[in-house]
């Protein structure tokens, strides 16, 4: 009887415990999600450490879609939460993943001080590691993802919000590029390599009923709403609302994004705010090679758009 009523006063204890938030039951705070890819390396606070820099796990929410978004924050070893940063948001392209802290692209950019942060878009490639279906991407959900990352990395406390760069590369310039647009007031400064502007349309079909409900495109399987939501969307329409400063880097080996859509997007910009570096010999998707041959490129950008003030 005694052991039976020790364990019915132990329950009403944690239980009110758990009711009035106190530690020994979570603090009140919601536990974290326990999704299998919420565990080991994918669990949200990893961290991991690279040279000189160190990226931490974390997920977005995206409210619009409901998907949770992978995302990973790169800072130097050196950060100082009191302070405030600089950041860039890297999206990657259409069917890859985000790059990690040993790229030279994301060491470069946070060797100069600037928080990096890169995600992976939910759908945007069979190795992504966000939620959802490739099936169910489509270059507004990019835009959304995008959107939540953004409003995310604003409310970091640590962030200079004066001092928000989007970088894109392919897919996910064009991405950027129209992201941009919309937000002016918000990105103090845009690099796009090799942005696809231009590249979410109507793949060839000239009425809606056409459209399959899946196929294949550059190996990877995407449904309908890929189509259906780039049928009255033009990202040359919306990509001139941006006002500021540009810088376009284009390889001369690329075999996916055409010369002329690089001038094009320069037209656009116009010559005042737009920098077109191409790079001898660059594939359509830059490697650590390439990122060096550019960094310089780079941090003269960002002292040019007040990023920081000299190149470190």
């Amino acid at each position: 009887m005694k052991k039976k009523f020790l364990f019915i006063l132990v329950t009403l204890i944690c239980a009110l415990c758990c009711a009035f938030g106190f530690a020994a039951c979570g603090g009140g705070t919601t536990p974290p999600p326990s999704t299998e890819k919420h565990k080991g390396s994918l669990r949200e606070g990893y961290v991991e450490k690279y040279d000189g820099l160190t990226g931490t796990v974390h997920w977005v929410k995206n409210e619009e879609t409901g998907l949770e978004i992978y995302t990973r924050i790169f800072r130097r070893e050196d950060f100082d939460e009191s302070k405030k940063y600089p950041v860039v948001i890297a999206s990657h392209g259409y069917n890859d993943f985000s790059k990690n802290g040993n790229s030279a692209l994301v060491s470069n950019i946070v060797k100069q001080g600037i928080v990096c942060v890169t995600f992976d878009f939910c759908g945007g490639g069979t190795q992504s590691k966000s939620e959802g279906k490739t099936t169910n991407m489509s270059v507004l959900t990019e835009i959304s993802d995008l959107e939540a990352v953004l409003a995310e990395v604003k409310g970091f406390s640590y962030i200079d919000t004066a001092k928000i760069c989007l970088f894109g590369q392919s897919f996910g310039g064009m991405v950027s590029s129209v992201t941009a647009a919309r937000h002016n007031d918000e990105i103090a400064a845009l690099i796009l390599q090799a942005p696809a502007i231009g590249y979410a349309n109507r793949g060839g079909y000239t009425s809606k009923d056409e459209i399959p409900e899946e196929t294949v495109i550059n190996y990877m399987k995407v449904g309908k709403k890929y189509f259906l939501d780039a049928w009255d969307f033009n990202s040359w329409d919306e990509i001139g609302h941006y006002k500021k400063d540009v810088l376009i880097m284009y390889g001369t080996e690329d075999d996916a994004i055409s010369p002329e859509t690089i001038n094009r997007a320069c037209e656009v910009y116009g010559e005042e705010h737009c920098t077109l570096r191409i790079v001898e010999g660059g594939p359509h998707g830059f490697q650590d090679k390439q990122y060096i041959e550019v960094a310089d490129d780079m941090k003269a950008f960002f002292v040019k758009t007040g990023l920081i003030k000299s190149a470190a």
